[in-house]
């Protein structure tokens, strides 16, 4: 091949490359192309099926817990629908980011019968005062400024009836209300937005009908019970001289006032068989009583000998309808302070020893 010949051939070979180069970023063009094109149009036709952010609204939802909290994360970890106390308190939450409409101050819920909160109790016990009770519209108010969660407390007040079987019935018991945000009130909705009355045991339904015109309702729903109490020794032995204490554990009269229903226990000694009448407080907190082997009981001290065995005896009166011994409890009413159907009751007993310095010999 001649010089000339070669350039000739040097030239032919870098316009092939050219073209060929060419056509490749020709087809790479218009495939690129095609997939931004198509990109566009499947992006187009979401949007255009896809609600806008303003049309989406969150279903609300709603928590039953046996914590009062308004932090939702602290209420959840307490999140329960069974086992609350027959004068107890659930506190409810609703989280409705939709029903946020000012977002400087705090929000209600439930206040008219367009778009009602309300709560139900159904009584297990028959002939109960008021098998079925109902209350609304029951507000709820916004737990802080621009939450969208709302916050309501529903109070069980139980029913009148003869709490300790001294033959008086407590009257301070029952009672229901609904108007916690009706107007010349101020009790906020996580004091107390609802109160019922209460039996032995039954369930709880809140509801909020939050869109009236197409039926669009949200509930849950809880179960309640009275409780059977515990009595014991915080010892299994004790020496003559020593001072006792008694725990007393009774769910359903934890926290209430003397003035709705004295609460005590007998304690008594082989060496003296009636005793003392140990008086606890409104908690329930541990009462001592004294031990002597020279002097009467009385008040706090009870006499024993070196040997005896003590009793600590507790008058249950609100027992669930099945009690531990798998017996039926009825339970009473009152229709007034003097005239009360008596309720069964179950008598909790605790036993502890003295000890006697010739134990061994025994």
């Amino acid at each position: 091949m001649t010089c000339k010949q070669h350039t000739v051939f040097q030239w032919l070979q870098y316009n092939f490359h050219l073209m060929t180069n060419n056509k490749r970023l020709h087809k790479i063009t218009t495939i690129t192309s095609t997939t931004f094109l198509s990109a566009i149009l499947l992006t187009s036709t979401i949007l255009m099926t896809m609600p806008t952010a303003d049309a989406y609204e969150p279903k609300p939802q709603m928590w039953f817990s046996s914590k009062n909290s308004k932090d939702v994360g602290t209420f959840l970890a307490s999140e329960t629908y069974e086992g609350y106390a027959w004068e107890g308190k659930i506190n409810v939450m609703i989280y409705a980011p939709g029903w946020n409409v000012d977002s400087q101050k705090i929000d209600t819920i439930g206040t008219t019968e367009d778009t009602a909160i309300g709560v139900y109790v159904r009584q297990n016990t028959p002939g109960s005062s008021g098998a079925v009770q109902s209350l609304s519209p029951c507000g709820f108010a916004e737990t802080g400024i621009d939450t969208g969660v709302f916050y309501g407390r529903i109070k069980l007040s139980g029913t009148d009836l003869d709490a300790n079987g001294d033959g008086v019935g407590e009257m301070g018991f029952g009672k229901s209300s609904c108007a916690n945000m009706s107007e010349g009130t101020s009790k906020p909705s996580h004091r107390e937005a609802a109160k019922l009355e209460s039996s032995q045991s039954g369930a709880l339904t809140v509801w909020w009908q939050y869109d009236r015109e197409n039926d669009n309702v949200i509930s849950k729903s809880a179960t309640y019970t009275m409780t059977e109490a515990e009595v014991e020794f915080s010892q299994e032995y004790y020496d003559a001289d020593e001072r006792v204490l008694i725990n007393l554990t009774d769910k359903d009269m934890n926290g209430k006032p003397k003035d709705k229903a004295q609460v005590f226990a007998r304690v008594y000694s082989d060496s003296d068989r009636v005793g003392v009448k140990v008086l606890f407080d409104k908690k329930l907190n541990p009462q001592i009583v004294y031990l002597t082997t020279t002097e009467e009981s009385s008040s706090q001290d009870l006499f024993v000998q070196p040997g005896d065995t003590i009793y600590a005896e507790y008058d249950d009166y609100l027992m669930p309808e099945f009690g531990s011994d798998g017996i039926k409890y009825d339970i009473g009413a009152c229709r007034s302070s003097t005239n009360c159907d008596p309720s069964d009751h179950k008598t909790i007993l605790a036993t502890a020893i003295i000890n006697h310095p010739d134990q061994w010999l025994r």
